[in-house]
């Protein structure tokens, strides 16, 4: 839906300017709103949008974590013919919205039109949902993070101190009504999917079926809430949706399917009201300012070049800095909107007048710091870390611009405060590997080989990128025949390793690893390991060995280091059957003498190289 629509150049000449409505600006506590509506309207934006983020912020704190958060930006048109030109395209053709969200690494635009029905509300209330739930649910599955949007976006503040939410959608219950789609078709569904990414029925199907599932475990009758959750996190954590769904639920998919399906046809539906001791937010103090027609022209140029409208987008920019060539946010617009069609040098000097104007804009000093960073010249690579502090002192949770500044102080040989930046970065984002490989190769440079394998190990196991996995083995490669070099530059003088006499390992090898050393009670046996067996206690690791079965179990993955000295290619090591099963040294510890159960506790699992015989 972000195609842009190509233009040609003597129809640009011709697009709608702001000349002809009086815009206004105003910043309330939380959001910048620009529009060509009254004050009063402006206001009560601001006001909805205050008290939509109050509320949840008084019922998850966490969610409004602004560390890491771009600012946003609403865009409010008074009329259609005002925000027709700025509805989504697709096709070459206008999409008719009531509101969009618009996202973006360096501001978020959330447009909404006016037009005396309050529709374009509950659009920006789902989308507002996905802003301020997505750092709690990230890597939740597509049909849990629309069904949990749909359920906010009814909110509704009725009175000062109370807020209505979880109201029914009546156009969801009467289109589940009628139609439904099957649950195992359903929870498989991804962004990729066709009924996600087509404009059909199928589509409105699975917003309101997302919306039906999450409904009914929060306000049915069975209570499901804590299964639901449960059930998502196992997923989310990379764990099939078969085993998920049994270890969640403990009933079968078909089970709840006919729960839900009862749930929609019910006469009628209970929704959640909060009531709060202090008033939410009443009115909004600050005040609006008009601004000229040329900054108006700078917000919606920027919000085309976020939506990739590049040719209408530079026309408005243009316009903007002919107008008034003081504006921060037009150079700054229009110098990522050049880098991004190839034209660097140009785009660069937008950036530097920019900065030099005071932006606050801290992806303009990310994007500056970009194209310094794989120069070779030192001095180049000074300046790309100094805007990079510039931008992280402008969004403290920057991920992109800390991991870049990570890189560059690698480019720089400073290792340490490499170090130092990235391993806060990959202690609280447990699924960040990209975070982990620059910082497993700070640590090697460190010679912290044991560091740097407790971290490349998780990336091997958990990782989906392919490309991903196959660096964090690359490294892990690296980390052996480093650990090697150190054992022999510590080894007295003269010595030898043993003769190799045991004819089952004289074999041909791709290489001759150096393995995670055995620490004091641990035992290391191979087999092949055919399963981790998850569930709400744990997980088992299944290992086959030449005398017997071993169990051994683990909390969490992330209690169990995992090494690798084969080629995985797509290959994962997730919950279920290992497909293919593969050869490894499991090293595990085994439980207290006098203790009731016969499984160890999983230490490390190292998957051993193709062609490799280990010693029995």
């Amino acid at each position: 839906m972000r195609r842009p629509l190509v233009l040609a150049a003597l129809l640009a000449l011709f697009l709608p300017s702001p000349v002809s409505a009086q815009w206004l600006s105003l910043r309330s506590d939380h959001f910048q709103l620009v529009g060509n509506v009254g004050e009063g309207d402006l206001r009560n934006v601001a006001l909805r949008f205050e008290q939509f983020r109050d509320v949840i912020g008084v019922l998850n704190p966490a969610l409004l974590d602004g560390s890491s958060a771009q600012p946003v930006v609403i865009l409010v048109f008074k009329d259609k013919s005002s925000y027709t030109p700025f509805m989504p395209v697709e096709n070459g053709a206008i999409v008719p919205v009531g509101g969009f969200f618009q996202s973006g690494q360096d501001v978020n635009y959330i447009t909404l039109m006016l037009d005396g029905t309050g529709q374009g509300f509950p659009v920006i209330f789902h989308e507002f949902s996905h802003l301020l739930l997505r750092s709690v649910f990230a890597d939740a599955p597509l049909w849990f993070n629309e069904g949990l949007a749909e359920y906010y976006s009814t909110f509704e503040v009725p009175s000062s101190r109370r807020a209505d939410i979880g109201k029914p959608s009546v156009r969801h219950l009467r289109l589940l009504q009628s139609r439904r789609l099957p649950f195992a078709r359903f929870f498989a569904i991804d962004r990729h999917s066709p009924e996600y990414t087509k404009d059909s029925t199928d589509r409105n199907l699975l917003y309101a079926q997302s919306w039906a599932v999450v409904h009914h475990a929060f306000h049915g009758e069975s209570k499901r809430r804590d299964q639901l959750l449960a059930f998502v996190t196992k997923v989310a954590d990379g764990e099939s949706t078969e085993e998920s769904f049994r270890a969640a639920y403990g009933i079968e998919m078909a089970a709840l399917e006919r729960e839900v399906q009862a749930y929609v046809q019910q006469l009628s539906h209970q929704f959640t009201m909060f009531n709060f001791k202090e008033d939410l937010v009443r009115r909004i103090e600050s005040r609006a300012s008009r601004i000229s027609d040329a900054e108006a022209d700078a917000w919606l140029g920027d919000l085309l070049a976020h939506m990739r409208r590049d040719e209408e987008a530079a026309v408005r920019l243009e316009r903007a800095l002919a107008a008034d060539s003081g504006l921060a946010l037009a150079h700054a617009s229009l110098g990522a909107l050049q880098i991004r069609q190839g034209k660097t040098a140009e785009g660069m000097a937008h950036l530097k007048e920019a900065q030099t104007l005071g932006t606050g804009n801290e992806m303009t000093y990310f994007l500056y710091a970009s194209q310094l960073a794989f120069e070779p010249e030192r001095e180049q690579l000074q300046q790309a870390a100094q805007a990079l502090q510039r931008a992280i002192a402008l969004r403290p949770g920057y991920t992109e611009a800390k991991l870049l500044l990570g890189f560059v102080h690698m480019e720089l040989g400073e290792y340490a405060t490499a170090r130092d930046l990235l391993l806060p970065m990959v202690r609280a984002e447990r699924t960040n590997h990209r975070a982990a490989l620059w910082l497993g190769e700070a640590l090697l440079a460190l010679n912290d080989l044991a560091a740097a394998r407790s971290v490349l190990g998780p990336v091997v196991a958990r990782a989906t990128d392919p490309s991903e996995k196959e660096r964090a083995r690359t490294l892990l490669i690296r980390s052996a025949q480093l650990q090697a070099r150190n054992d022999a530059a510590a080894a007295p003088q003269g010595s030898q390793p043993p003769a190799v006499t045991d004819p089952a390992t004289k074999v041909s090898r791709t290489m001759n690893p150096e393995f995670r050393r055995l620490g004091e009670g641990e035992r290391r046996d191979a087999g092949v390991f055919e399963a981790i067996e998850c569930g709400p206690q744990g997980m088992v690791f299944v290992v086959r060995t030449a005398e017997t079965r071993l169990r051994t179990r683990a909390a969490r993955f992330e209690d169990v280091e995992f090494l690798t000295y084969r080629t995985l290619g797509s290959t994962g090591v997730t919950c279920g059957a290992q497909v293919p099963a593969m050869d490894v040294y499991l090293t595990w510890r085994p439980p207290p003498e006098g203790s009731k159960t016969t499984e160890g506790t999983t230490v490390a699992i190292e998957l051993l190289p193709e062609g490799f015989a280990p010693a029995r």
